[in-house]
């Protein structure tokens, strides 16, 4: 693959209220509909998407110290937030790797914004070697995308990869992310910092599916270029 990056801009989300039947839930900040989908009322929903996806994220000692690592936690929750959430839809997973990796939850486990934003929160800094190539090998290993954990036939399968430096293995990372992605895994790479785009452009699937900013502070703007490429990838043809 080239070198090739994406420069990101500052992005704005812009709010769009929608009306459903509210349930209960729609006090805690998720609206439900009777399909079992759920929708965080007030924000955009960047498409209609078929898709498993999981998170790897860094927990490692390159994210410095947990206010940086609630940075990267705030990204993937606003990625969350930017789909609808259900069977029918969008579902998530999630890994944090260091010197080793580790399952915060499976596709199946949590349907709702909220539940999902919760779990990702709960989660916290492991501080110790940077091995993405664990987290990704996990999720293969595990078969985090079977049927059995929740993974369905007729939806996209997605990692997003976060890496806040370069790893301590790059070479192992490249292996990794090629297994999967020879089990029709889509692999996006995000990452932090000027030494890491080598290692992004060989775990992504695609350039296009590459990313970086220079500094946690950014990595909101990262948003809409992730959701972006979901659907891309996924999108449900009207």
């Amino acid at each position: 693959m080239g070198h090739v990056m994406h420069l990101i801009p500052a992005v704005v989300i812009s709010g769009i209220v929608l009306l459903y039947t509210a349930t209960t839930k729609a006090a805690q900040g998720n609206l439900t509909d009777l399909n079992g989908t759920s929708r965080t009322p007030g924000r955009s929903i960047a498409c209609r998407a078929a898709a498993d996806v999981i998170f790897i994220l860094d927990a490692s000692a390159k994210v410095v110290d947990e206010s940086s690592y609630q940075k990267v936690v705030d990204l993937a929750s606003a990625v969350v937030r930017s789909f609808i959430i259900g069977d029918a839809d969008v579902l998530f997973g999630g890994v944090t790797y260091s010197d080793d990796a580790k399952k915060l939850f499976d596709i199946k486990d949590f349907k709702t914004h909220d539940d999902l934003t919760k779990a990702l929160k709960d989660s916290h800094l492991l501080n110790m070697s940077s091995r993405p190539d664990l987290g990704l090998d996990f999720v293969g290993y595990h078969e985090m995308f079977s049927i059995d954990l929740g993974g369905r036939y007729n939806a996209a399968k997605l990692v997003i990869v976060l890496l806040a430096g370069k790893s301590e293995r790059s070479d192992l990372t490249k292996e990794a992310a090629k297994n999967l992605a020879n089990e029709g895994v889509v692999i996006i790479a995000a990452g932090i910092g000027s030494d890491v785009e080598p290692e992004l452009v060989d775990i992504a699937s695609s350039e296009l599916n590459v990313f970086k900013v220079k500094s946690f502070g950014h990595l909101n703007q990262l948003i809409k270029e992730i959701t972006s490429r979901v659907c891309q990838v996924s999108k449900i043809k009207d």
